[in-house]
């Protein structure tokens, strides 16, 4: 009696035998009280979440059509969690940039008195655009009007506006004030000049 030929079929993707197989080893860890090293389907192990530090963009349209079809047995939970975050903290670090443009820009409209008007053209036609950017992050990010998060952005803002208005004018750092001088309503408010 001859061996059962095997038929290896090319026309699987390899998520699909990765996930498959991800499934099965947890399934077994969990009937047998240990875990499979490595095939627990992104549960402790790296199986699945080998392809999210190999191929993000290929992981991250897995994770998603996962999700479309229930599978949440599939799922790499811990590398999708912390993508989650991340977005989160993207929209912030967002918020944070832009104040520190406008933030620098004012600074520079208040310092800077040997100025061409051409510079300061520029420079609120960027402090204008910020602002419009600014209004409409918010809008789309509510959680971002969060008081704390505010006043940290405002904190985090001043800084970087201040370090970047110093680089930009190549004045003096004495010259510009080291305190908070506007409030946060100042920065967003269209008609706020110094």
């Amino acid at each position: 009696m001859s061996a059962p030929k095997i038929e290896i079929r090319r026309d699987v993707p390899t998520w699909w035998a990765e996930a498959w197989l991800g499934v099965w080893a947890g399934r077994l860890g969990r009937a047998f009280g240990t875990g499979v090293a490595g095939l627990d389907g992104g549960r402790g192990g790296s199986f699945l979440s080998t392809s999210y530090e190999r191929d993000f963009y290929t992981w991250s349209q897995e994770q998603a059509a996962f999700l479309r079809q229930g599978r949440l047995d599939l799922l790499d939970l811990e590398n999708l969690a912390e993508e989650v975050e991340s977005m989160g903290k993207s929209e912030r670090r967002e918020f944070v940039s832009r104040l520190s443009v406008i933030i620098c820009h004012l600074l520079k409209l208040q310092v800077q008195v040997d100025r061409a008007s051409a510079n300061e053209k520029s420079w609120k036609v960027s402090v204008r655009t910020q602002r419009a950017a600014v209004a409409k992050l918010l809008n789309n990010n509510p959680g971002l009007k969060n008081p704390a998060i505010l006043a940290d952005a405002l904190d985090s803002g001043w800084s970087e506006g201040l370090d970047l208005a110093i680089r930009e004018t190549g004045l003096d750092a004495d010259l510009f004030p080291t305190e908070i001088i506007f409030s946060l309503a100042q920065v967003l408010d269209d008609a706020f000049w110094p």
